[in-house]
């Protein structure tokens, strides 16, 4: 479920970790980067991931990616060599864990998603900015500084990439179940994502779809182009 996608969850000793995010009870175990792994994999094998990436992240030879909420950096698994690509992420353990498994493909840190992302080395803008099942762990004061962040990141023709479960009338009451249980609390309709994006970005593209996991799950997709 979007859950898995959701790399950005979880706790800080400090008052501005309070969001719109589920930490207690079972969901709480997800916070482990081992325990997140292999749930993704269990609702969304190797390659329904990889023909996701291929799907839908655009790429050309040597592009920047910032990926916010990078979570484990499961996505170092499919980029192609030659990508400069900077994680980051508010979970100690997931970055750990993406440090002693990719450190040598990308660059990865461990702060609030709620602040501008920090633009390392010479500070060139990004090619690609990624927000994989993250807005809907933020509310809209956090998911709007979060839009604005990823635009101001971009290069002149940029895009920003999101993710996210959604609800939509029809659709399957097992996925409607699912994505209610979601950690994130601020699960919106398409409508409430796009008015995240519209006001800033020229071109938004935009799909449903109900395939990307074993399970039933609807999700909402934005391709934003600054």
């Amino acid at each position: 479920m979007n859950a898995l996608e959701d790399a950005q969850t979880t706790a800080s000793a400090s008052a501005s970790e309070v969001r719109a995010h589920h930490r207690s009870g079972i969901r709480r175990v997800l916070e482990s980067a081992w325990v997140y792994a292999a749930f993704k994999a269990l609702v969304q094998p190797r390659a329904a991931q990889r023909r996701f990436v291929e799907d839908f992240i655009p790429l050309t030879a040597n592009a920047r990616v910032l990926d916010v909420g990078c979570g484990t950096g499961w996505l170092l698994e499919y980029l192609p060599d030659g990508i400069q690509y900077v994680g980051y992420d508010l979970n100690r353990k997931y970055i750990r864990a993406a440090e002693e498994k990719y450190g040598n493909r990308g660059t990865f840190f461990c702060a609030d998603i709620t602040e501008q992302p920090a633009k390392p080395g010479n500070g060139e803008a990004f090619d690609v900015v990624l927000a994989l099942g993250l807005l809907h762990h933020l509310t809209d004061r956090e998911a709007k500084h979060l839009c604005e962040s990823a635009y101001a990141h971009l290069k002149p023709g940029g895009v920003f990439l999101t993710f996210d479960g959604t609800f939509v009338p029809g659709q399957s009451p097992i996925a409607h179940y699912l994505i209610s249980r979601d950690r994130g609390r601020a699960v919106r309709s398409p409508e409430g994502y796009l008015a995240l994006v519209e006001p800033l970005f020229g071109e938004v593209q935009r799909q449903t779809r109900t395939d990307l996991l074993r399970v039933p799950y609807t999700h909402f997709l934005m391709h934003c182009t600054k």
